[in-house]
């Protein structure tokens, strides 16, 4: 039976139905939810979002995450995470699509609700066909009544019917589609005419005097950056775990501590009927012990086989928590084949039978040993790192200075002179040691010499000091340093100025039909043939620079133009030969996916505008008090006494 719910996953409804069923049983992990009846954790005009419900869709989806990042998620990496809020922003967003809804006067019809619902696989059985007591059984899994749940899934027809009217106005006309799928697809040829700056030469070498002229009018490309005098300490977890010793008996006593992470539980392959009466219940079990076969009389009486009621390979501690200590304790004293007799839960009586039993295994001692003295080690480094901190903060707070805490901790300062942000130092290199701490050195360029002391997180889970000693100002290099550099881009503006003059003398003599090849030849450049270039590739184009595209396609064809090389070296003049205009025959699939991105942009759109104007005309209020009592950084605490909203 569980399997076959597993496999209706094929609409709407089934989802929000099986969120409700997963978040049935993982709300139990968060204590006794029905405390927080009566607490209102959002107002949307009359509509109230309650503190079950919104726990409830919290829960839902941190048994989600759960399935994408591992069953190590817990509650308060969602809160992190900001789940919490994002449940909330989307509970609210469906209470005032709700309250409109209703102010329109939508009302999903009794037969439609009857249709979704006979419709819904979850709720058939394995034949086909809709099971009123599949229906009724997965209800009951998800604490909701068929009444309850009858309203939401007319809840949820009303408010399709509201977004389905919407959504209706994303009409993409064939002649916008097509159109913009002829722009679009639209493929070009051209031919590049390179005007390479590196191929002047012959320049005239500049005086002494111009050459200071330029240094003088552009100092401020020599400037030598800031610098830094800065002393680092640093407290790291696996220093300090390193340093300790771990005798065998601290690892066999946290052995022992931790001995459920090392074993593997015994594991039964289990099936179960679920009858709802009692009387029932106890003549399956009776006929059972009688000689009659199990699955045979199990599909007799339910309609499913043995693959329906199968629940797979479950330890003691899953049978509790899905059913209950009694089960368990039926279930684990049994031998393979046996059943248990009819166990009652709240959904009914079951009968299990054991199919396989898997024994448990444990790892020992001496094979975890040396992982428990990484562990150990590290729980204890990270212990006497927060030791040392507090130390450190005292001794900050009595006004101690970097060596008054290295004479009372022992910690080493690292001095660095003359640091730039970037972790060089004046001669350029990076000093050794400083690698790991190049984040920081940029961190410490925010601070200065008088500046209190403080411990600062890093990314290792440790701390770092770091004190400000000195600080040299930026300063223009003197003219002896950097007159090659002065010399350097003398030329290379000189010969892109020419290059630039060389690149308008070409344009307009090709403007004038002059042939391309004859003018390559008299400025050093090449002559370059496009492949088809495609507008929709952009810059992805091949063999083709981005600025250069987008100039082939700014550019009517048989025409030309100029644009500065990509790679800085001179001018291009290109020239477009050829303008094929996207055909909307020739790729219907291609313009399909178009059509389809139009429309679904379009409904984004309204959507977006819609939702805006709910919100611009909605009494909103947000209990952020109760909402603060609920989300610590302890992780999820269960209101009992916060007042309702008045």
């Amino acid at each position: 039976m569980l399997s076959t719910i597993r496999g209706g996953m094929n609409s709407i409804v089934v989802l929000f139905l099986m969120g409700l069923l997963i978040a049935s049983f993982a709300i139990f992990g968060i204590g006794d939810i029905f405390t927080s009846r009566g607490l209102i954790v959002a107002q949307v005009e009359d509509a109230e979002i309650d503190a079950t419900s919104y726990l409830r869709e919290f829960q839902n989806r941190v048994t989600s995450l759960r399935g994408q990042f591992g069953g190590n998620f817990t509650t308060q990496q969602a809160i992190a995470f900001g789940l919490h809020d994002v449940v909330l922003g989307e509970l609210v967003i469906r209470a005032m699509i709700d309250e409109n809804v209703r102010g329109l006067g939508l009302r999903g019809a009794d037969a439609t609700v009857l249709e979704v619902i006979q419709d819904t696989q979850a709720f058939q059985t394995p034949g086909g066909g809709f099971s009123a007591f599949v229906y009724r059984s997965a209800l009951a899994r998800a604490g909701y009544t068929p009444n309850q749940f009858e309203n939401l899934v007319r809840m949820d027809i009303s408010r399709a019917q509201l977004l389905d009217s919407l959504s209706a106005a994303r009409i993409a006309p064939d002649v916008m589609v097509e159109a913009i799928y002829a722009y679009r697809e639209e493929q070009r040829k051209a031919t590049i005419l390179t005007i390479p700056a590196s191929a002047i030469s012959g320049l005239d070498v500049p005086s002494d005097e111009a050459l200071l002229s330029s240094y003088q009018d552009n100092s401020g490309l020599y400037m030598a950056p800031e610098y830094r005098d800065l002393s680092f300490m640093l407290l790291s977890p696996a220093n300090f775990a390193a340093e300790l010793t771990i005798s065998d008996d601290q690892l066999r006593e946290e052995y022992d501590a931790r001995i459920d992470l090392y074993e593997i539980p015994e594991r039964r392959e289990l099936e179960v009927v679920i009858i709802p009466a009692e009387d029932a219940a106890r003549t399956f079990y009776a006929r059972v012990q009688a000689g009659e076969d199990y699955a045979s009389l199990a599909e007799e009486i339910t309609g499913f086989t043995l693959e329906d009621i199968s629940l797979g390979a479950l330890s003691r501690r899953d049978v509790n928590e899905d059913y209950s200590e009694i089960a368990s304790e039926a279930v684990f004293a049994l031998e393979a084949g046996a059943i248990t007799e009819p166990v009652q839960t709240i959904f009914g009586w079951h009968v299990f039978r054991v199919v396989s039993i898997t024994q448990g295994t444990l790892r020992s001692f001496d094979e975890v040993r040396e992982e428990l003295r990484q562990l150990v080690a590290e729980d204890q480094g990270i212990g006497a790192l927060f030791d040392v901190a507090a130390q450190i903060d005292d001794e900050i707070a009595g006004g101690g200075d970097m060596e008054n805490i290295s004479r009372a901790t022992g910690l080493t300062i690292l001095r660095y002179e003359r640091l730039a942000r970037s972790g060089l130092n004046s001669e350029g290199q990076l000093p050794e040691g400083i690698e790991d701490l190049l984040p920081y050195v940029a961190a410490a360029f925010t601070l200065f010499p008088e500046d209190e002391l403080e411990l600062f997180e890093m990314d290792n889970g440790g701390y770092y000091l770091v004190q400000v000693n000195g600080i040299i100002a930026p300063v223009v290099k003197p003219y002896e340093d950097v007159a090659d550099q002065v010399r350097q881009r003398w030329f290379d503006l000189e010969q892109n100025r020419l290059a630039g003059e060389r690149a308008n003398d070409a344009l307009a003599r090709v403007r004038r039909g002059e042939a391309m090849n004859g003018l390559a030849l008299e400025y050093g450049g090449d002559i370059i043939e496009t492949d088809y270039l495609r507008r929709s590739l952009g810059g992805r184009n091949i063999g083709v620079a981005p600025n250069v595209a987008s100039l082939i396609f700014s550019t009517p064809a048989g025409e030309t133009d100029m644009e500065r090389a990509s790679t800085g070296d001179g001018y291009v003049i290109i020239r477009v030969d050829e303008v094929i205009k996207g055909n909307p025959l020739e790729n219907p699939g291609r313009l399909r996916s178009l059509r389809s991105g139009i429309r679904d942009e379009l409904e984004q759109d309204i959507l977006a505008q819609y939702q805006a104007a709910l919100q611009a005309s909605t009494d909103i209020y947000i209990n952020q008090d109760l909402l603060d009592s609920m989300f610590t950084e302890d992780g999820l605490q269960l209101p009992v006494s916060i007042p309702r909203l008045n």
